[in-house]
């Protein structure tokens, strides 16, 4: 039997989505960094079809994501919290959609647990906010939840359509529905009662042409024209190993723990593996319940453990990275909720003392995220000032150097600020992954050195002219701390060309240098 929410818990819920705006909204205004600036740049191309198919990177980024994006930029314009504005509102829609799928399926205390589950998650939270899918793709992961609670209390045509439809479009507006698509094809066949032997048959035929027509559509329009080498051996060492499956087991469990709880201490990292804990212990009653019968049990299990295994299967095929990267493992965050709510059920009572001592519970949860970030804050490239400074700083003869690793960054904000160097020097060494044309890009293409190519630089700068540099800082933590030693050696490499530094000023993961040259 459904079972709807009292206005007393829809109240609960919207204080719970209230208490996180500040934490949800408090890096909109910040600068894009590397990731965020190329996709910011390919939605901002002349056309759609260089927008699906960038020509100076990677795209990775689904398609209905990348549509949605574009149109609100036409009415927004393409300032940093309006390239956000997509996945921070899918990042909130998500909570009150996988509200409303738990109370369905579960007490109000479960469901709300489910829900503050969510609400608190670091990642969730922090990759909502940047202009990237997967705020969409923990909306998406919500979405097809509800549509499978949906059908499975009521299996009628409608639903049926619902199901279907949403799981199909759903994909192109997230690449990590499609591990959902096993799971919406299974309780089609499932529905053993109703609506009747030959409906059911027609509408596994029907549900299974058209999703496998999503899934060839997306890949073949989409995904496979954008695959690279380069991001299959990047994303190598983040997959799940077949030969391995103990070792595999272990690494997926550690990555759902990092997942719940962010590692920044030996106690989180305790806390973490004791939460995935609780949602193994979630999957295993499911198990237990659906072999002694429990309908419910079964659609447990597919909404929340067999997604992530088709995941795990699919990484396993060296295609999908599931460990390092909690980014890569939002989307399941909605699945988590579901095993979650099924492992603490059996501990609440359904009295409204208990519903509303979690909810004070869950609110507080959300309140110490906030204060965990405001006073944790991560490095970020602040590029924006950086640009600002380069603008006010360089005169008419001067030459600016970009280093491969900024070049989206640079594009970007010369493009939001409306300023770009009289003369630029594109750096051809330290590409980041998973940069493409990079020889038509760079302004001496044969040139593979650093130290070549600053001196180079320094050589078609005007006379008389200083040159100034926007790098990375490569401190730890970032993508570029690997670089660090080649970029400490600037001050000895310009020394050698006669250039003394006039200015250093740093801003987080991103720097600025100038020089004056005799």
């Amino acid at each position: 039997m459904t079972k709807r929410a009292t206005t007393g818990e829809m109240l609960v819920y919207a204080a719970i989505i209230l208490a996180s705006l500040p934490v949800r909204l408090g890096s909109m205004h910040t600068s894009l960094w590397l990731d965020e600036a190329w996709v910011a740049n390919s939605v901002l191309t002349p056309s759609w079809k260089e927008m699906f198919y960038y020509s100076q990177w990677d795209q990775v980024s689904p398609s209905l994501y990348l549509a949605l994006t574009r149109l609100l930029t036409s009415v927004f314009g393409y300032s940093e919290p309006a390239l956000r504005i997509l996945p921070l509102t899918a990042g909130l829609l998500a909570l009150p959609v996988l509200a409303i799928a738990l109370r369905k399926l579960f007490g109000r205390a479960a469901a709300l647990c489910g829900v503050a589950l969510l609400a608190a998650n670091f990642w969730a939270v922090k990759y909502s906010q940047q202009v990237k899918q997967y705020g969409t793709d923990v909306l998406a992961g919500a979405t097809i939840v509800f549509l499978l609670v949906r059908y499975f209390y009521t299996p009628s045509q409608r639903n049926f359509a619902w199901l279907v439809g949403g799981v199909f479009i759903l994909t192109f507006l997230a690449n990590t529905a499609v591990f959902a698509i096993p799971s919406a094809l299974l309780l089609i066949i499932l529905r053993l009662e109703r609506p009747g032997a030959f409906i059911r048959s027609v509408r596994v035929w029907v549900a299974g042409a058209l999703l496998a027509l999503c899934v060839a559509l997306n890949y073949l329009v989409f995904v496979h024209p954008n695959q690279d080498r380069s991001l299959v051996a990047f994303w190598a060492a983040s997959c799940l190993d077949a030969r391995h499956l103990l070792t595999s087991a272990q690494k997926l469990f550690m990555a759902f723990a990092e997942l719940l709880v962010p590692p920044i201490s030996p106690v989180a990292v305790y806390a973490g593996a004791m939460a995935a804990l609780v949602l193994l212990a979630g999957a295993c009653m499911a198990v237990f319940q659906a072999v002694r019968g429990s309908d419910k049990a079964v659609l447990i299990l597919l909404a929340g453990p067999l997604p992530i295994a088709v995941a795990a299967a699919y990484s396993m095929t060296g295609s999908y990275p599931v460990q390092g990267y909690p980014r890569m493992l939002v989307w399941a965050l909605p699945g988590c909720a579901v095993l979650l709510a099924t492992a603490v059920e059996p501990l609440f009572g359904t009295g409204p003392r208990t519903f509303y001592s979690l909810a004070a519970a869950a609110l507080v949860a959300v309140i110490v995220l906030q204060v965990v970030i405001t006073r944790s804050p991560r490095p970020e490239e602040r590029n924006r000032e950086a640009m600002q400074l380069l603008s006010q700083s360089m005169n008419p003869s001067d030459l600016l150097f970009v280093y491969s690793g900024v070049l989206e960054q640079y594009e970007y904000y010369a493009r939001l600020q409306g300023w770009t160097p009289p003369h630029a020097y594109l750096g051809n060494f330290g590409w980041p992954c998973c940069a493409r044309n990079t020889e038509k890009r760079a302004s001496s293409p044969g040139i593979h050195n650093f130290a070549a190519d600053l001196r180079q630089a320094v050589q078609v700068k005007q006379p008389g002219g200083r040159v100034w540099m926007f790098l990375p800082s490569a401190q730890t933590g970032h993508w570029s701390a690997g670089l660090r030693e080649r970029l400490n050696l600037v001050p000895e490499i310009m020394r050698g060309v006669s250039c003394h530094e006039i200015l250093r000023a740093g801003f987080d993961q991103s720097l600025v240098l100038g020089y004056e040259c005799l």
